[in-house]
């Protein structure tokens, strides 16, 4: 069995830590900020995204989901997308 190497694209509205205990595992986490892509359309985040074979890592699932949708229908390659209400800073400093 080949093992498969995931790369991760975090935007800016996914708690950093998300990056910062990802790498810590290992991972190739980047931050949207070290792209200097902060304030970005969700619909560049993506194209970028899958540009670079990156998983985005969001918690606006609302916002990306069409667009993703809309970039299948035309044939374009596109990202996997990782939303998750846990990711979303509220909820991180909840658990604290």
């Amino acid at each position: 069995m080949r093992a498969v190497a995931i790369a991760f694209y975090r935007d800016e509205d996914a708690h950093i830590l998300v990056a910062i205990i990802g790498r810590q595992a290992g991972l190739d986490a980047r931050l949207t900020q070290e792209y200097g892509r902060n304030r970005t359309t969700y619909a560049v985040q993506l194209a970028f995204a899958a540009q670079e074979w990156r998983v985005l890592v969001t918690v606006n699932c609302s916002d990306v989901e069409p667009i993703t949708a809309r970039f299948s229908k035309r044939n374009r390659r596109t990202p996997a997308c990782s939303v998750s209400r846990a990711l979303c800073p509220d909820a991180i400093h909840a658990k604290r």
